[in-house]
């Protein structure tokens, strides 16, 4: 988490007091730890997981794909046998009705079977669906939990920022520190232990 309040803070997560117990901003500090480890982790996961999300919207698309013209195909097909048998009811010679029969009964039977086919890529392709929705489902909820996580980070370095303000530079300071770095290290600010007190005549009357 790039946020230089961490940092800051981070300083002190070994601080121990007179007797060698851990400081209070140092369970702090130990505490935004904790968090951050576990973010870590999650966003790791979250980054593993884009391979196979990819993997099954591929899978899912190239399904979607073949059973549109499949589809097609069977349409096609219902249609040629619809066709014949048209065409042997009318047929002018009973040879001629006879063929155009048999085509239509083959043509049928070829649509059974592509029926069949037919059904088993529906299948896949709602198994491919569900799978990858599930997918997206447990993605979904990994980033709600990194930005739980966050939100809660950001609230116990806000605390710390409020209980410990000492230890902490100001925005102002913060931001020369950065542009310092690299060049030169921050300078800390001189602070006069009391307030310079200018006494104004009172001009007579």
């Amino acid at each position: 988490m790039d946020d230089p309040r961490i940092e800051e803070l981070m300083e002190f997560i070994d601080s121990v007091d007179g007797n060698g117990e851990p400081t209070a901003l140092a369970l702090m500090a130990r505490r935004v730890e904790s968090h951050l480890k576990v973010v870590e982790e999650l966003k790791e996961e979250l980054a593993s997981e884009h391979k196979p999300v990819a993997e099954l919207e591929a899978r899912a698309s190239n399904l979607s794909q073949s059973l549109a013209e499949r589809e097609s195909m069977r349409d096609q097909i219902q249609e040629e046998a619809q066709t014949a048998a048209v065409k042997a009811s009318v047929a002018s010679t009973t040879a001629r009705a006879a063929a155009l029969r048999k085509t239509a009964e083959e043509k049928q039977n070829a649509l059974s079977q592509f029926d069949k086919d037919l059904e088993e890529e529906q299948l896949r392709y709602r198994r491919a669906i569900r799978a990858l929705e599930s997918k997206q489902k447990q993605l979904t909820q990994v980033r709600e939990q990194i930005s739980r996580r966050m939100n809660i980070l950001d609230a116990l370095v806000q605390r710390a920022e409020m209980e410990w303000p000492a230890h902490f530079f100001g925005e102002n300071e913060r931001m020369k520190a950065q542009k310092q770095r690299g060049s030169a290290p921050p300078r800390r600010r001189r602070r006069s232990g009391s307030r310079r007190i200018v006494m104004r005549r009172k001009r007579a009357s």
